[in-house]
């Protein structure tokens, strides 16, 4: 038994059942429950406890939706109250370690911190000490409300990045030397942080792993939480939200659905994307708050907030190449390069000759996604920081799938897609979840390099990248 002091009280950690020389720590709350008086509230500090605290089981989760039916990764939604919670694994006797810190992905409405899939018990034995933060989902976190403060889901985040500053000393990390990460959501919430005034001192290096947060405006925002007033028939109020909090979960999956009936047409949904507007399955995300959060990414980048953190940034090449496989029978039917031009794409020939893989019309329209909302962004964040004179950044380009190996392997193991990164960015190859997108033998040296980047990039050294 590991009991370590922190703020709020004494708490109980476990020798980890794969490694015992890493402690892990699950469950510690940061900030008190946001339910009674506390629902849709910025997070509050907890009231504490004095007896030492049991953290050695999975916490409870905010993530309270089904995942679809073709979804890869699918954690548990775990019930109960206290979902402001995180982890830590930390090696036995660590003493003044670098932090690394994990935001989780799942486009701010879905995903846990303590997934099988970040676990972070290589990064312990190689000298660091690891979080995984919660913070409130869907509309929830970020769902505009008029009496309720803007972007709850961001200021969680804020909240437990606070705690490991306060705290982290207690459980061998240094607070000085703390890196944020996170994959998707939890890559667009770090370039978030790297570009909001507020975030600035409770972090000092940043990994983006594939980092999403298309621009939303309040009006947009504003919009998307009327459909969800409409469905529940009650105002936007806490009080009256409060009332119905058990049905907006199927308030969300309904607004989505009424987006996605809004099918712009191939064309416009080329447009739409190069011009950085949400897809209709990311209906509540962090947006432009004018308190919270000031600017966009880019207009921050641009600025030169965050510049003299250092910042590594990844994406995979194929992120979502087969995200329109679903409607490939109509678009299919389509021309590519009438689809691509009218879409605003400059030169479609080109465009098609330099992704030979995505040889169908469907294909082309998902590559277009992921060139426009990942792998294009990434290389502009990198030109302004060049341009403001900011501090070292990378840019790693992952481009491997089993399908380089194995030409006759399934559908999803074709592309170097959405999520295939993180076993190699964890180092958990062997971690059956990520089997379905890595195949049996995926390559331990790829592993290596990008695993060894992440703890090269967090022990406060300058990486190569790869791009």
């Amino acid at each position: 038994m590991s009991i370590v002091e922190t703020a709020s009280g004494p708490v109980v950690g476990k020798a980890h059942p794969k490694d015992e020389n890493c402690l892990l720590y699950l469950g510690i709350p940061y900030a008190a429950a946001p339910v009674g008086d506390l629902y849709l509230a910025a997070p509050q500090p907890h009231p504490g406890w004095t007896e030492p605290r049991e953290c050695t089981e999975l916490p409870p989760t905010p993530q309270k939706r089904p995942y679809s039916d073709d979804a890869i990764l699918i954690d548990p939604s775990i019930p109960g109250d206290e979902i402001l919670n995180l982890n830590i694994w930390t090696p036995r006797d660590a003493d003044n370690l670098p932090v690394l810190v994990w935001i989780h992905g799942g486009g701010f409405k879905s995903g846990v911190a303590a997934s099988p899939l970040s676990d972070g018990r290589k990064f312990a034995a190689q000298g660091i000490v690891f979080v995984s933060i919660s913070y409130r989902l869907g509309f929830e976190g970020f769902g505009w409300v008029s009496d309720a403060p803007a972007n709850r889901g961001f200021l969680d985040q804020q909240a437990g990045l606070r705690w490991v500053r306060e705290n982290i000393a207690n459980f061998g990390g240094d607070p000085t030397r703390v890196t944020i990460s996170g994959q998707s959501a939890g890559g667009g919430s770090v370039l978030a942080h790297l570009t909001t005034p507020s975030s600035q001192d409770l972090f000092d290096r940043a990994i983006s792993e594939s980092g999403v947060l298309p621009p939303m405006s309040t009006e947009v925002a504003k919009q998307r939480a009327g459909m969800v007033s409409d469905i529940l028939g009650v105002d936007l109020k806490v009080a009256e939200l409060r009332k119905v909090a058990d049905r907006i979960v199927d308030a969300e999956a309904r607004v989505e659905e009424q987006i996605y009936e809004e099918w712009p047409g191939a064309s416009e949904f080329i447009a739409q994307r190069i011009a950085g507007i949400p897809m209709s399955d990311l209906p509540f995300t962090p947006w432009q708050d004018g308190e919270v959060i000031v600017n966009s990414i880019n207009e921050g980048v641009a600025r030169g907030t965050g510049a003299d953190k250092p910042l590594f940034l990844t994406a995979t090449s194929e992120e979502f190449t087969d995200i329109l496989a679903p409607m490939a029978d109509e678009l299919d039917q389509l021309d590519p390069r009438d689809v691509l031009g009218e879409g605003g794409v400059k030169n479609p020939g080109k465009y098609i000759a330099q992704h030979p893989r995505a040889n169908t019309t469907s294909l082309l329209m998902g590559q277009i996604v992921t060139d426009a909302i990942f792998v294009e962004p990434a290389k502009k964040i990198m030109e302004y920081r060049q341009e403001t004179g900011a501090a070292h950044t990378a840019f790693y380009l992952f481009s491997w799938s089993p399908a380089l190996d194995d030409p006759n392997v399934d559908q999803v193991k074709q592309w170097s897609r959405h999520c295939i990164d993180i076993p190699f960015a964890f180092d958990l190859l062997e971690e059956p979840m990520g089997q379905p997108m890595i195949g049996d033998n995926p390559p331990q040296a790829l592993a290596d390099d990008l695993h060894g980047q992440w703890v090269a990039f967090t022990k406060g050294e300058d990486v190569p990248g790869n791009h």
